[in-house]
């Protein structure tokens, strides 16, 4: 017998399939015949080859993975993708091809997937020939029945670098942020900039080490952060210790050095090899592994530096860049700081004449605002006397546009919302004259029965107050010069000579947008003619040599005027490596210039956006800090109080049994010895619920090795009431032989423990509002470690219905919160920067079997 398809020839020409079985048997009379079976498979063959025809031609990933974990069938842009053949990727588990840490998070989706759950835009990386890795957003339609998942992938690799991009400019924004914010703030000096500098040098280049310095009028860099890792990752001997590098007769020393002798901004990624290597590293000093450092120009000199060592990854261009804009920043706060530092030594001279006069002293009734009691210094002041201020009211006196305001600052000091409350404002003069005083107010509770009593320090600042006035004028004049600086993009195809701008580069050129964006050979003809060569030269070595480029220059107006601007330009490649596109931006930066050799210019363009919105951002902040101190003080008095009831009961018993044994002629030396034992063994218990409670809410100041059980014991022992008393079961359980030790901060760790764990309360309190009494609410915590045991995990699992999907993703948003005003949207943002930033762990959160699951990962300590 014969059985296999055939390509059939009708009558009319026209083709088609047949399934064709053959068999032989001998016959009567015709001896040995043969009979065949035909079925028409038309309809099946055309459906198979387009079937293949799609899966050949699509532009997309095409696959059918079996749910066993095996690919059965690939599109060949899998090959082209990642230059691995089909029968490659089909020979092995296509778990094996993907990068190991994806791993955990593509088998979770498989399990999604077995149960016939859709997948959507879900990523990894998957393994390429040449060793990297490439990232693909998959979705996926699973059939359980079939053992099936019909899947298409696309590359997103471009889209993540640029998001990576796009990831590293909003923290460059912010880290600009925080410097402009130290700046306009008054309290804080040019070290206390230097730090936030360093600090966020370190964030924004992914370092370990580094500092921001400035130069003395010795000539000395002084690094005013460098002292914060000596002793700890430096062994170095103490007389070597110094924040000073002193400049010698041929200037500076070491790599560091190099930077401040050449005026030239630089990095290394093979630190021993570079020329100024020498002198180093003295003995016990950190290896210096990478090396990137950046002048801090102000008034056309170097006035500072900034340096940063031993990234986890090579420092780039693009490094150089985010570092060379945070030191323009910071040259402008520091030549503020000064300007500032001046204008105080003058103020204070001003104050030390105003000053030798007593202040004024108020006592004022806070139910009534009338006045108790005031000084002659305050009577001096109002040109009252003080028999006349004492039949008045703070109101009869008090420019009527401030009543409310003050009215406000003292409801929320009489309800302890605020512990001092300070404002300027006007009181009207005896003679009708307008007198600017600076105010303090606290309350003084005399008697819990009455009111309490408002104490105002008053001081006359009306000549202060007209300076400021006049400054603050000048600042608004330097504000409305920085709009003027500009910023744009732009892309630019080599091929067509077209480019795209966006609106504001036609600002920045002076040219009508009407008019579109001008052809290159345009472009170069309002280039500065000194310029225009070098221009042209570096535009064309990036697309030739597939480099981006950086530099400044000057452009020409139709309008005849000259601007500055800085421009940077990086290629874009196509899969065989040839670029075909540039990308971009210029930023003019004529202002920033002309900052340099004028001190009045100070603010930078971004001073007059970032301003307003950052001290709505601090005063927001500085109140959740508040609010969030003085809950977490309740709690802890509640807790205590509660620790303290049966003691107290206890010695109160004692008490009284100490009363009648002196009545009934039982006291005698052992009775007086044991009575004295049992009340200080209370009272030792009391003392020790203070001190736990106290150290709990002590941040940890240093890494330390912790046992991690033994921190969740001790954190569920203070707070174990608070679960019981809300219906809630905990249990704790460690898997066999894991290593319990790690490195970190064990206050931090038990409170991000306990922040999970009350969110896991308020959900099942929610819950169990809803269900009713039948429903019992329960924690679990797991303690174990990864499938290599390397890493300590924590597992805390609910039963309170979950968190909503489409929340899910943004629950560690810093002020994202799901509670309304019940919540600041700070606890799981703080977390996550707990474990993740001061920790180097992580921390992730999942719905599981009808609850939500938050993980801690944390390396074991060696």
């Amino acid at each position: 017998m014969w059985q296999g398809e055939i390509y059939n020839i009708k009558k009319t020409g026209e083709r088609f399939w047949c399934d064709v079985t053959i068999s032989t048997f001998d016959h009567n009379d015709f001896g040995k015949v043969w009979i065949s079976i035909h079925t028409d498979i038309t309809k099946t063959k055309m459906a198979q080859l387009a079937l293949k025809r799609f899966f050949d031609l699509s532009i997309d990933m095409l696959c059918i993975a079996e749910i066993d974990g095996y690919f059965k069938v690939l599109s060949p842009s899998f090959e082209k993708t990642l230059g691995i053949t089909l029968d490659e990727l089909m020979s092995k588990p296509y778990i094996e091809f993907i990068h190991p840490d994806d791993r955990q998070a593509t088998i979770h989706v498989a399990e999604y997937a077995s149960k016939g759950i859709p997948v959507y835009n879900f990523h990894n990386r998957y393994l390429c020939k040449d060793g990297t890795y490439k990232y693909l957003s998959w979705t996926a339609l699973p059939i359980p029945e079939e053992g099936l998942s019909y899947c298409t992938a696309t590359d997103v690799t471009d889209q993540r670098k640029l998001q990576e991009a796009l990831k590293q400019e909003l923290a460059l924004q912010s880290s600009i942020a925080k410097v402009t914010a130290a700046l306009l703030d008054p309290t804080i000096d040019k070290h206390a900039i230097s730090n936030i500098v360093h600090e966020e040098s370190l964030i924004l280049t992914d370092s370990v080490h580094g500092y921001a310095s400035l130069i003395d009028e010795k000539g000395d860099n002084v690094a005013y952060t460098l002292t914060n890792m000596m002793g700890k990752e430096c062994q170095i001997a103490m007389e070597l210790q110094t924040i000073k590098f002193p400049k010698g007769q041929d200037g500076y020393n070491a790599l560091w050095g190099h930077s401040l002798n050449t005026g030239e901004d630089f990095f290394t990624n093979s630190p021993h090899e570079h020329i100024a290597y020498k002198n180093c590293a003295p003995p016990g000093h950190v290896e210096i592994k990478n090396f990137l450092s950046v002048v801090v120009k102000g008034g056309g000199k170097i006035i500072g530096q900034i340096a940063v060592a031993n990234s986890s990854r090579d420092y780039t261009e693009r490094d150089l860049l985010i570092v060379r804009q945070l030191a323009s920043i910071y040259a402008v706060a520091i030549e503020r700081k000064e300007l500032e530092e001046r204008l105080v030594s003058s103020e204070q001279r001003f104050r030390t004449v105003f000053e030798n006069a007593p202040v004024g002293a108020v006592l004022t009734d806070a139910a009534t605002g009338a006045y108790v009691q005031v000084n002659q210094a305050f009577c001096n002041i109002t040109g009252y006397s003080c028999k006349e201020l004492l039949g008045l009211t703070f109101k009869d006196i008090t420019h009527p546009d401030d009543i409310e305001r003050q009215i406000y600052g003292l409801i929320l000091l009489e309800r302890g919302k605020i512990p001092v409350h300070s404002m300027e404002k006007r009181y009207i003069h005896k003679n009708s004259n307008i007198i600017w005083v600076a105010i303090t107010f606290i309350s003084l509770y005399i008697d819990s029965n009455q009111p309490p009593l408002i104490l105002a320090t008053v001081e006359d600042i009306t000549e202060v107050k007209q300076l400021t006035e006049a400054l603050k004028e000048r600042e608004l004049d330097i504000i409305e010069i920085q709009k003027k600086a500009q910023f744009g993009t732009w892309t630019f195809n080599p091929v067509s000579q077209q480019s795209e701008w966006s609106l504001e580069l036609y600002n920045i050129w002076g040219i009508d947008p009407k008019s579109g964006p001008p052809l290159y050979e345009q472009l170069k003809d309002h280039i500065h003619p000194d310029d225009r060569q070098q221009f042209d030269d570096i535009v064309k070595e990036s697309i030739e040599l597939n480099k981006p480029y950086d530099l400044e220059m000057r452009i020409c107006r139709p309008d005849k005027t000259e601007r500055v601007i800085h421009a940077i330009g990086e290629p874009a490649v196509d899969d065989a490596g040839k670029v075909v596109k540039l990308r971009g931006s210029y930023h003019d930066i004529t202002e920033r210039k002309a900052m340099e050799k004028e001190l009045k210019q100070l603010n930078t363009n971004l001073e007059s956006l970032v301003v307003e919105e950052t001290q709505k951002r601090r005063q927001n902040e500085q109140m959740l800090i508040q609010q969030s101190k003085m809950a977490a003080m309740g709690e802890m008095i509640g807790l205590i109080a509660h620790q303290w009831r049966q003691p107290l009961n206890a010695i109160g018993i004692t008490v009284q049994d100490l009363k009648d044994a002196y009545a009934y002629g039982e006291l005698n030396d052992k009775y007086i010895n044991e009575t004295v034992d049992v009340t200080m063994s209370q009272v030792n218990f009391m003392s020790k619920t203070i001190n736990d409670f106290r150290n709990f809410y002590k941040p940890s100041k240093e890494k330390c090795r912790f046992d991690v059980k033994a921190a969740v014991e001790e954190l569920l022992w203070m707070f174990e009431q608070i679960f019981k008393k809300s219906g809630i079961d905990i249990t704790i359980e460690t898997v066999q032989h894991t290593e319990l030790s790690t490195d970190g901060y064990p206050n931090e760790f038990k409170q991000v423990l306990l922040n999970i764990l009350n969110n896991a309360k308020d959900a099942i309190t929610a819950k169990k509002e809803s269900e009713g009494s039948a429903y019992t609410g329960q924690i679990e915590i797991i303690i174990g470690t990864d499938e290599d045991k390397n890493k300590i995990i924590v597992s805390i699992r609910d039963n309170g219905g979950g968190i909503p999907q489409h929340i899910l993703e943004r629950i560690f948003e810093p002020y994202y919160t799901t509670k309304g005003e019940q919540g600041t949207g700070i606890g799981l943002y703080m977390c996550k920067t707990i474990i993740e930033t001061n920790m180097g762990g992580s921390l992730s959160a999942r719905n599981y079997d009808g609850g939500a699951e938050f993980t801690i990962s944390m390396g074991i300590a060696r």
